[in-house]
């Protein structure tokens, strides 16, 4: 198992060829690329913040933390909005229902890759296209991609659109190509 933090990686190119191109030197090691990307954004926010004078999120930890409270409500959100998918799918109505709300906001969830994975294959079957929106770790998963190319009445157009979405690795591993030929 690769340890951004082996003391025998010394500097970026000691490190596996595989990692490389995820990990970036950080101090006494390695952090991947998307975490330190994810905490210099943090950074700028919290200075952003009390340049304006706010009292809140002024720190980037703090910044940060209240991105994962935010992520964990939009979870139960989209959970919610998953069960109002499948009624309207099945043609079931409320009035406090907005039908175009819903779609957007579960894509807008997908897109900032706030959903579990099960609620996501939850939907699919009446709503493929919101996978569409799911970030690439979501397509570059073999387990996950395997799992939503098995799914029944999955159209051409979906599998062609899901496929467009694959690694360049995955569209070569021997499982999925078999699964994308085979349909």
């Amino acid at each position: 198992m690769f340890d951004p933090k082996n003391p025998d990686y010394k500097k970026h190119s000691d490190l596996p060829e595989a990692m490389k191109g995820d990990y970036a030197e950080d101090g006494e090691g390695f952090v991947r690329k998307s975490a330190k990307d994810e905490y210099l954004g943090a950074e700028k926010e919290a200075y952003e913040n009390y340049k304006i004078g706010e009292m809140k999120n002024t720190k980037p930890l703090e910044v940060l933390n209240n991105r994962v409270d935010k992520s964990d409500e939009e979870k139960k959100e989209f959970k919610q909005l998953v069960e109002i998918t499948k009624k309207l799918f099945k043609g079931e109505r409320d009035e406090t229902w907005d039908t175009n709300n819903v779609f957007n906001r579960m894509i807008s969830i997908v897109k900032a890759g706030n959903f579990n994975n099960e609620d996501l294959f939850e939907v699919m079957p009446v709503y493929f296209d919101v996978v569409i929106y799911a970030p690439d770790e979501f397509f570059n998963n073999k387990e996950i991609v395997l799992k939503c190319l098995n799914m029944p009445d999955l159209t051409n157009i979906d599998r062609e659109l899901f496929s467009s979405r694959l690694s360049e690795s995955l569209k070569r591993d021997g499982d999925v190509k078999k699964m994308i030929e085979n349909s």
